[in-house]
């Protein structure tokens, strides 16, 4: 699933949630509410209509999405 992601927005999950990379984010794992409260202040502050990029909002939602399927998992 990543690597459909990173094909399509030419970054990790981890960069577009401005996590670092996977292993500083493995050896440091967060919550999954400290992702939930990293999401929603990047989606608020990349929204298209508070000024925003359509793309980049688009690739959080989507990292979000994903990140957050793995802990239902």
């Amino acid at each position: 699933m990543n690597l459909e992601f990173k094909k399509q927005y030419k970054k990790s999950i981890y960069q577009v949630l401005e996590l670092g990379t996977q292993a500083q984010s493995e050896a440091n794992p967060k919550s999954p509410a400290e992702i939930k409260k990293i999401c929603r202040r990047l989606k608020l502050k990349n929204h298209p209509d508070k000024g925003g990029s359509a793309d980049i909002f688009s690739s959080i939602q989507d990292a979000c999405d994903i990140f957050m399927k793995t802990f239902r998992d």
